[in-house]
């Protein structure tokens, strides 16, 4: 699940959830992957690949 933020936090923090279901290092890394590509697609510059540094990260 991804989501927006609420409060003073609205509109500047993506939430991607983790738990239950979703808490699996293979989804994360599908997830990361995608929104990494979206947003590239967007123009969005990124200081490397979101799913890299979770792989780095684990």
């Amino acid at each position: 699940m991804i989501a927006g933020a609420f409060d003073y936090l609205k509109d500047k923090v993506i939430r991607i959830g983790h738990m239950g279901e979703n808490c699996y290092e293979d989804k994360m890394y599908i997830t990361l992957k995608a929104l990494d590509n979206v947003l590239k697609k967007y123009g969005i510059k990124l200081n490397g690949s979101l799913h890299k540094y979770f792989v780095d990260f684990m």
